[in-house]
């Protein structure tokens, strides 16, 4: 009988996730794959500043009290990864708008610090000054890399020299994207033949914005389908890249030009909105097979680090691991199994809603075409008021004249003496 008090073997993931933003659930997504893809027996266990205490979010809340906090990582996972979309030591109550997100600030600032708790930063940015405790914190890290060449300045400036590795977002998959694309049309998302994503708009180039809410798939599949993206950040660089995408970077400040030139060009940057029209034209160089083997090695540095804080913190991995690995087959394959029903059931959903979209695109143009005529009749009524209006005046120009004024009488008596003779 295998001893149920085993515990699990888990890796906590410390990202921003609970943000929505495009960037935040990107990098959470993809570490999160690509660790399950070394170590398909390795729960995930998500934590994030203010977690489920934001809609959407089912991380669990790191602004609480410290200890206890730090308590629940450490018990319920052996390692803990970084990869928050913000850069460490952020001001995480400007960034959430909310106070209690100064109680996260630890976490992704230098705190964490267990002998028994391994802790990797995966391709960070890092704030312009560098805390004392982020910078002792490093050395501590059992990997840690950043991702721009100016976070890794800061933090040489400060007497640690790391590595950088590319965007994970570049490790992003095209796996099932076209499918989500075709949804998509149907429910009037995206447009009929080619687009470009943009928040700019761009002459004679029909433009889809990237929308804030919505899931991560779908987002990802309205740039996989586009024929161009302007993006806005760093992320979607990096995701487009990843995608085969042709991009350019729209960055009027300069803030998410570096860690794009890990892997970008100069002349895919841009700072005006007016440069645009002559850049989408142009093919820029790729390096994604080049710099995916670099992104590939290094999540497996990531993942050998999680191993090997697993197997430290149980003398029984054997036992442990061949009832996970049992676990995990059912789960996976019950999971496969819902994703599958989850397609039919929102095809089925979709078409009709897709009807029904027609059916208001028809009864729009044809509310159109009735506005239309409606003031074209409009038009036609004043013309003719103007007409009988213009008749009006020369009639009564007319009957102002002297001569007939001083004829009336005559003509009047004229007509009494017809009328009397027939």
């Amino acid at each position: 009988m295998q001893d149920e008090s085993l515990p699990l073997p888990a890796v906590a993931v410390l990202s921003s996730a609970d943000l929505g933003g495009f960037g935040d659930q990107l990098l959470a997504a993809v570490i999160e794959r690509e660790l399950l893809a070394r170590l398909p027996d390795v729960q995930i266990v998500s934590f994030a500043p203010l977690g489920w205490d934001r809609p959407g979010s089912t991380a669990t809340p790191l602004a609480r009290p410290e200890r206890a906090t730090t308590a629940r990582i450490t018990e319920s996972a052996q390692s803990s990864v970084l990869c928050p979309a913000f850069p460490l030591g952020d001001d995480l109550s400007a960034r959430y708008s909310s106070p209690q997100a100064q109680w996260a600030e630890p976490y992704f600032a230098g705190g964490l610090v267990e002998a028994s708790h391994a802790v990797v930063a995966c391709g960070v940015r890092v704030v312009a000054k560098p805390s004392k405790a982020l910078v002792t914190a490093v050395a501590r890290r059992a990997l840690f890399t950043v991702r721009d060449k100016v976070s890794r300045e800061r933090l040489k400036a400060a007497g640690e020299d790391i590595a950088i590795v590319p965007h994970p977002g570049l490790a992003v998959k095209l796996d099932g994207l076209a499918a989500r694309a075709e949804s998509l049309r149907k429910l009037g998302v995206l447009p009929e033949g080619s687009y470009v994503v943009s928040a700019v708009p761009i002459d004679g180039e029909q433009v889809v914005p990237l929308p804030e809410d919505g899931a991560l798939e779908d987002k990802l599949a309205i740039i996989a389908n586009a024929r161009f993206v302007v993006a806005s950040d760093e992320h979607m660089a990096a995701a487009a890249a990843g995608l085969d995408v042709p991009w350019v970077l729209l960055d009027p400040t300069g803030e998410e030009t570096p860690p794009v030139l890990e892997f970008g060009v100069e002349q895919q940057i841009v700072r005006s909105a007016d440069d645009l029209p002559s850049v989408i034209t142009k093919e820029f160089p790729s390096r994604k097979a080049e710099l995916l083997t670099v992104l590939d090695e290094h999540f497996g540095k990531v993942a050998k680090v999680t191993e090997m804080a697993v197997l430290a913190n149980d003398g029984s991995p054997l036992r442990r691991w061949a009832r996970l690995a049992e676990e995990n087959r059912a789960l996976r394959h019950a999971n496969a199994r819902l994703r599958e029903r989850m397609v039919v059931e929102r095809n089925r959903m979709i078409d009709p809603i897709a009807d029904v979209v027609t059916e208001n695109d028809k009864l729009t143009k044809e509310l159109e075409a009735a506005r239309a005529q409606h003031a074209n009749m409009v038009a036609q009524n004043q013309i003719l008021m103007a007409q009988v209006a213009e008749r009006d005046r020369e009639l009564l120009a007319w009957q102002n004249i002297r001569l007939i004024r001083w004829t009336n009488p005559i003509r009047n008596a004229y007509s009494k003496v017809r009328s009397f003779v027939r």
